[in-house]
């Protein structure tokens, strides 16, 4: 098992980590995981649980309990930060303009999109609209990520007056009938 084959050194490590957390926890003194050991220890407490008297479930349970809430505010600082900043307000209906760079060979250029907003999906680094336009007499439906590097920028050219969040029923009109009148403020 993964306990046996980290080593002595390492179970010599946690055991003393163990009473430090144990006895802080008696002193009321607050305690977090910044050991370079803390990426190891669900393992670690997973598989000498049940295997050594000197191990106690009730002991080590607020340890991972530490460990996720850590590597939750860390995940979620990630994600903040890859999120940027001067992208504007997208609704269904809007007519955009999306400026997306498109990689040919061993050349790199931006190809600009243009349509109306059928669906806005999701929230932060994952957010997405998909945008529909009329190309030739053939529609043409792309999903961009509203935060990825791949996204030049995103203009609104006109804001769409509709009631509701998804707007599929487009997708079976032709010519006039796509129209969406413009929203008046």
């Amino acid at each position: 098992s993964l306990g046996q084959t980290i080593g002595a050194p390492l179970r010599a490590q946690f055991i003393s980590y163990a009473k430090l957390r144990a006895s802080q926890q008696k002193s009321g003194h607050a305690f977090f995981l910044t050991s370079p050991v803390s990426r190891v220890l669900p393992f670690v407490i997973h598989s000498t649980v049940g295997k050594s008297r000197n191990f106690s479930l009730r002991r080590l349970a607020p340890l991972r309990s530490v460990w996720r809430v850590n590597v939750g505010m860390i995940l979620e600082s990630i994600r903040q930060q890859q999120l940027k900043e001067d992208l504007p307000d997208i609704f269904p209906g809007d007519t955009v303009r999306v400026h997306a760079r498109v990689v040919e060979g061993n050349r790199e250029r931006i190809q600009v999109f243009e349509g109306t907003v059928i669906k806005v999906a999701r929230s932060g680094p994952d957010k997405n609209v998909t945008v529909r336009r009329l190309a030739h007499g053939i529609g043409v439906e792309r999903t961009f990520l509203l935060h990825s590097p791949r996204l030049e920028k995103v203009e609104v050219v006109r804001r769409g007056d509709v009631r509701r969040a998804r707007l599929y029923y487009l997708r079976d009109r032709v010519g006039k009938a796509t129209r969406i009148k413009e929203k008046r403020y």
